[in-house]
């Protein structure tokens, strides 16, 4: 099957196959997002989804540095105050995402094993997988077929 940009316009039974890696954590809505996966797949089609598990220490250590950034902001009376001094002294370029995952991005979920197992209920089979760079603990792999 030829690659296409997913937009929401894309026909149902469309996909062999849909990966996502490091994007449906960071939408509003991760249900309606994985009901489009779920749509767009022809029957047997499988998704590949890889979501930030709950007690990952970059989650855990993402929320903490967004709850100092509030605490700052309020005090200094200023929006992204952390964020504007970690881009001034160059630490987005030397930490890859990181500095985004903490203050850049809108939305950050994290997953137990029951909410992703509910996330991706609609489907016949889901396995998950802990992985990760920094040890199991850091994200789930699910493996969804429709």
């Amino acid at each position: 099957m030829s690659s296409q940009f997913f937009n929401w316009e894309t026909p149902d039974d469309r996909f062999d196959c849909v990966l996502s890696i490091g994007a449906l954590h960071h939408s509003a809505d991760a249900e309606r997002a994985v009901a489009e996966v779920r749509r767009v797949l022809v029957p047997g089609g499988v998704a590949y989804v890889a979501l930030y598990r709950r007690a990952s220490p970059k989650v855990l250590g993402a929320h903490a540095l967004r709850g100092a950034q509030r605490v700052v902001d309020a005090a200094l009376r200023k929006r992204a105050s952390l964020y504007r001094a970690a881009r001034a002294v160059g630490i987005g370029e030397r930490h890859g995402t990181a500095i985004y995952e903490c203050f850049g991005v809108p939305v950050l979920r994290s997953y137990t094993r029951y909410r992703m197992l509910r996330l991706f209920r609609e489907f016949s089979s889901v396995t998950l997988t802990a992985h990760g760079r920094r040890g199991p603990g850091y994200l789930w792999l699910a493996r969804a077929v429709k």
